[in-house]
């Protein structure tokens, strides 16, 4: 006998915490960063707070438009990002590939298989997804578009850095999210 394959339950509401550390294992370089995702239908929000930069990414996939707020202290920023700009900003995830793994663990009580992305780069991270679930939206992180899943474990590049950096979920919540985490602040920041 044959198992049925098991249709993913699509999440279209959630807000995701992340553990981060260092791809040796260390947390010294990642201590007291943090990265938390909202998803909302067709809208996410990805919040990257560390003790010294804070980067706040907004998605909407109904207009392919993206803001992204970046807080250095005393500088603050905010880019525009139409569907062309949102484009050419993650044009390396383009012709990225997907090996699938057998290898599997457990985050969160949801069962993970183990993907390996490649971009044309020859940049590689690997990641784990739960294909229990499926976010509503897949731009939070493009490089994640062709993953069958919901991704609860990935390694990237630290900005800067040649070491990876392990993004782990550490608690995820499917209650509504409230709007207000969409709303935009109109001022404070200088226009890229």
């Amino acid at each position: 006998a044959t198992s049925a394959q098991v249709k993913p339950k699509v999440v279209t509401e959630c807000t995701v915490e992340f553990n981060m550390a260092m791809g040796d294992g260390s947390e010294n370089a990642a201590a007291g960063s943090s990265m938390i995702l909202y998803i909302k239908g067709q809208q996410s929000r990805l919040d990257f707070i560390s003790p010294t930069f804070t980067q706040v990414k907004y998605y909407d996939a109904r207009s392919k438009s993206g803001v992204i707020l970046q807080d250095l202290g005393a500088t603050r920023v905010r880019r525009e990002l139409d569907s062309v700009k949102w484009r050419k900003l993650n044009e390396q995830y383009e012709g990225a590939t997907v090996v699938f793994s057998d290898e599997t663990k457990t985050i969160l009580g949801y069962e993970c298989k183990k993907a390996t992305i490649t971009l044309k780069n020859g940049s590689v991270f690997n990641l784990f997804y739960a294909p229990a679930i499926i976010p509503s939206t897949l731009e939070y992180e493009v490089q994640f578009r062709s993953v069958p899943g919901f991704v609860l474990e990935y390694e990237a590049a630290a900005t800067g850095a040649n070491q990876l950096v392990r993004y782990t979920a550490t608690k995820i919540n499917v209650s509504p999210v409230p709007p207000s985490k969409f709303e935009l602040p109109k001022a404070g920041y200088r226009v890229l």
